[in-house]
């Protein structure tokens, strides 16, 4: 009896050490299960990371290469820099002694002003040998031979005003080439009031001076050189002063056209003038040139005289 209750006890023990056994191996296997599950993942994730990390970094930065770039500084030569000449301008100066402006291009105009010896003006336009220039905002003219010009090579031909003294048409015919020129002779003691004329010379120009000439083409000028004196104490005043034509009465003022002129005692006047053949209307035929001065009361004489001329 007492060993089978023994052998029963015995069974017991070991059944009971058995289920504790298997519970071990049990929870052994489990254990061992989930750590073997952790581990997959890790290396699944090791070796995920480990494929990450093999590509090749990106650049923290972007270069950025612009088209435009511009060529070193060194390789552009320096832009030029434009300088712009200055055109001169057309001038003039009057030469010594001064020189009267005219409304018009001839001594048969009236004086707007004057310009003294040295002064200078800016030339707006020509017309044959007077140049127009700008007066204080008018337009003036002056003779190309009392004055000295530059850069007048472009300056335009302009149209002149009409002349204030109506040319008097005389037939070529009215004085025949053979007839005989009627000659007044001056008086055999003029009253010339004092002024006296020093010289008269009728001809063409050449430079300041005048060649006497006595034949004359039908299109030329005929030119005339004087100088007149006050030989008084006084100063006298005249209205004209110039060459007169006998034959026609045509008379090239060359001084007093504009109103009073005066002479002052002792001074001398010396001019350089000459007259328009077309304009004074000097047919073919033989004419008689004096020089002459008329006062402020009205009365003229011949200072010097006759220079005779023919136009064929």
């Amino acid at each position: 009896m007492r060993g089978s209750a023994g052998f029963g006890q015995e069974r017991t023990i070991w059944l009971i050490v058995g289920v504790i056994v298997v519970a071990l191996i049990g929870i052994g296997l489990l254990w061992l299960g989930f750590t073997l599950g952790q581990g997959g993942r890790g290396t699944e994730v090791a070796q995920a990371t480990t494929t990450v990390t093999s590509l090749a970094p990106l650049p923290t930065s972007l270069a950025v290469v612009s088209t435009n770039t511009p060529l070193p500084s060194d390789t552009l030569p320096p832009a030029p820099t434009a300088t712009e000449t200055p055109i001169p301008e057309p001038m003039i100066v009057a030469q010594e002694g001064g020189v009267n402006l005219r409304s018009g291009p001839g001594t048969s105009f009236s004086t707007v002003g004057r310009l003294e010896g040295g002064v200078s003006a800016r030339v707006t336009g020509r017309y044959g040998e007077w140049w127009q220039v700008d007066y204080g905002g008018v337009s003036a003219w002056v003779a190309d031979w009392v004055v000295t010009a530059s850069n007048t090579d472009g300056v335009p031909e302009v149209v002149p005003p009409p002349s204030p003294i109506p040319p008097t048409r005389i037939p070529p015919t009215a004085i025949p080439p053979t007839a005989a020129p009627t000659v007044i002779p001056p008086t055999a003691a003029p009253d010339t009031r004092g002024i006296k004329a020093n010289t008269f010379v009728v001809g063409n120009k050449s430079g300041e001076n005048v060649k006497p000439n006595t034949v004359f083409g039908n299109a030329g000028d005929i030119w005339f050189k004087f100088e007149v004196v006050n030989t008084t104490g006084g100063s006298i005043k005249y209205t004209k002063l110039g060459c007169w034509v006998q034959e026609n009465g045509h008379f090239q003022v060359s001084w007093g056209d504009a109103g009073t002129e005066t002479l002052e005692a002792g001074q001398v006047l010396t001019w350089l003038d000459h007259i328009y053949n077309e304009k004074a209307n000097m047919g073919s035929g033989t004419y008689h040139l004096w020089l002459r001065i008329c006062f402020e009361d009205g009365y003229c004489v011949n200072l010097a005289g006759p220079a005779e001329v023919r136009i064929p």
